[in-house]
């Protein structure tokens, strides 16, 4: 189950996340997260002949796992009078970086967000 016509699939990938937000006026909250992500190596290998892992060491399937920890800082803006619109940004950075084997790593995450919000009448 879960593996490709290759025979190969992905590594499991376990996150977790603790969050806190405070409203800070009364359109504008702020918050903070911890993001914490371990992802396994992949399973199976492609036997296509221009895939050497003794060559090449991102082709090496037990180089592939790691664990990854990060913060985030956010801000969310509630506009009613623009037809109760909630505009959001989130920028996380790495805290903890430990891959398994080379991989390309990630600096910065921003995660931008725009929500319409139910009115009631």
């Amino acid at each position: 189950m879960g593996k490709n016509e290759r025979d190969w699939s992905l590594g499991n990938k376990v996150q977790g996340t603790a969050w806190w937000a405070r409203v800070l006026g009364r359109n504008l909250a702020a918050g903070v997260r911890l993001v914490a992500t371990r992802t396994g190596n992949i399973d199976g290998m492609d036997a296509a002949p221009s895939v050497n892992p003794g060559m090449v060491p991102t082709a090496r399937t037990d180089l592939r796992a790691g664990t990854v920890v990060e913060g985030g800082l956010s801000l969310n803006l509630y506009i009613p009078q623009a037809r109760a619109f909630r505009i959001a940004g989130e920028v996380l950075l790495p805290l903890v970086r430990d891959l398994e084997g080379p991989q390309l790593e990630t600096d910065l995450t921003f995660v931008p967000g725009l929500q319409i919000v139910p009115v009631s009448h």
